[in-house]
């Protein structure tokens, strides 16, 4: 299991849900909003990785980081003790190239905010 950070900050009418140790972000009216958007990113991104022949033990590894402003933000923000686990079912690697198809086992990624 990986476990990732993000920062929920208030932009331009809309929360922002930033992963940290990733360039990944998503939006909503709400936080909760801006969470559920982030989860369905960070399950597109790993299963578009995978499918594309990435490591399948950190299918994110070539993504940066977040942007060093948002990590400077990072490092005055409250913690939230808020966390979810995201199971995402990953293609069997002998179908990996039939993913709708595939036999699927699982990569849980806790998000800690």
């Amino acid at each position: 299991m990986s476990e990732l950070h993000v920062l929920f900050y208030f932009d331009d009418d809309a929360w922002i849900a930033q992963c940290l140790q990733y360039d990944l972000a998503a939006h909503g009216g709400k936080i909760e909003e801006a969470w559920d958007a982030l989860e369905e990113v960070l399950k597109d991104q790993v299963l578009a990785a995978v499918s594309s022949g990435a490591d399948r033990d950190d299918p994110l590894a070539a993504l940066p980081p977040a942007p060093l402003r948002v990590r400077e933000m990072a490092k005055h923000a409250y913690k939230m003790e808020e966390s979810r686990v995201i199971e995402i079912p990953l293609p069997d690697e002998d179908h990996a190239a039939r993913p709708r198809f595939a036999p699927v086992r699982s990569a849980e990624w806790r998000i800690s905010a």
